[in-house]
């Protein structure tokens, strides 16, 4: 999930390294034919849940998160 307010590129970051750390488990037992999806939505605040009076984060930061990803994506066999 991306777009909390006070998400950093770090924590994007985080994700791209958890995706990688998941496919060299995955080649460990099946090889070089590993693939994966990353299905990565956007935080969206829901009423009666503790986050319910957070704010989204601008429209920009989620984009550049975006954008991120799919960079820090290309360059492996991660789709998201």
């Amino acid at each position: 999930m991306i777009g909390h307010p006070s998400e950093t590129l770090e924590d994007v970051q985080a994700i791209v390294d958890l995706c990688r750390r998941v496919i060299e488990e995955g080649r460990k037992v099946a090889g070089w034919k590993v693939k994966l999806n990353a299905g990565v939505s956007t935080f969206v605040p829901k009423p009666q849940t503790p986050f319910q009076w957070v704010a989204c984060d601008t429209r920009d930061n989620i984009l550049e998160s975006r954008h991120y990803l799919n960079a820090s994506c290309s360059k492996t066999k991660i789709s998201s």
